[in-house]
């Protein structure tokens, strides 16, 4: 089957600056590869400062690549992301912000907000505009329709305006949709509604879908494969319920360990993030979590471990299970 979009050897860096004068290089993504087939939901988990979300604004060109290339149905569109052709992209893949406030004008109505993504596209006009605006609404539950169109943000619920982001996204009929953390603002209450309806739109509409998330609670709800990230860097990635079930990474243990409803036992992984990096800050030659991980050997510190498949449908970068390391 040939992906709807993958990319491969992704890198993306952002430059800052120590102290007053010299410059540093923030490697955000490093040679991360995704594929992504039709109808399928893929979960990118990691904790803040992953690069999950770095990597879903590459994929749905808000942010060029640096290095790396773009496939969509099988055709390369590297340069197209490159050239930063936003309106062109926008048609393949789709990008939900986690704030649904601050991403819709708080000044226009729903339906207002719909009607210009459809004209701009070229998608609706005249009294073809109503009837999509309907339909979009109608799709992701928000009804009665007309009756939320004529609403501003502000008067909508936080799970109505999580909805009206998705729609605006639907309105251009893509066939990926990134989710970036779109329920980690909302009420306990009403997450599981919002998750029911990506769902519902991979089994109706077709719909394939990046789950950009911290929470391995929500990825395994909602996905079919799961690709855990650190440091810029895929750490492990597979079949949710093989990556659940059993994490090998050891970052990937600590994610699931810090789960009580799914917590395995021991990982042997005590140390907190935030203390001292155990590397030679001038080489980055060494495995990224080799800072935090109890198992880590005198390899770690000088190579970086390649992501490797250990079972069928389950890869992990971790000289835990090379044969480099023994």
């Amino acid at each position: 089957m040939i992906p709807i979009l993958k990319g491969e050897g992704l890198s993306k860096y952002f430059t800052g600056r120590s102290g007053l004068i010299k410059r540093t290089i923030v490697k955000a993504v490093e040679d991360v590869d995704l594929t992504l087939f039709p109808k399928e939901i893929v979960s990118v988990v990691g904790e803040s400062g992953s690069g999950k979300t770095t990597l879903g604004k590459i994929l749905a060109g808000i942010y060029p690549p640096d290095k790396g290339r773009i496939y969509f149905e099988g055709k390369e569109v590297t340069e197209v992301y490159r050239s930063g052709k936003r309106k062109e992209i926008a048609k393949m893949v789709q990008y939900v912000f986690q704030d649904p406030f601050s991403s819709l004008p708080p000044h226009k109505r729903v339906g207002k907000v719909l009607e210009d993504v459809l004209r701009l596209h070229g998608l609706a006009r005249g009294v073809k505009l109503k009837r999509e605006v309907k339909r979009v609404l109608e799709m992701v539950g928000l009804t009665p329709a007309d009756e939320v169109a004529s609403k501003l943000p502000h008067e909508l619920s936080g799970g109505q305006r999580q909805r009206a982001s998705i729609a605006r996204a639907l309105a251009v009929n893509p066939k990926v949709i990134i989710a970036d953390e779109p329920v980690s603002m909302l009420d306990m209450s009403i997450r599981a509604s919002v998750l029911e309806l990506m769902k519902k739109l991979r089994e109706e509409v077709g719909i394939s879908l990046i789950y950009i998330t911290h929470d391995l609670t929500t990825a395994r709800i909602v996905s079919d494969r799961i690709l855990v990230m650190y440091r810029g860097k895929v750490v492990e990635v597979g079949e949710t319920e093989r990556v659940i079930g059993n994490p090998l990474h050891p970052y990937t243990q600590l994610l699931v360990n810090s789960l009580p409803q799914i917590a395995k036992g021991g990982t042997g992984i005590e140390r907190e993030e935030g203390e001292v990096l155990r590397t030679d800050p001038h080489t980055d030659k060494f495995c990224v979590f080799y800072h935090r991980c109890n198992f880590a050997k005198d390899i770690c510190s000088k190579a970086e471990p390649v992501l490797s498949q250990i079972e069928q449908g389950h890869s992990v970068a971790c000289f835990l299970y090379s044969a480099e390391s023994k």
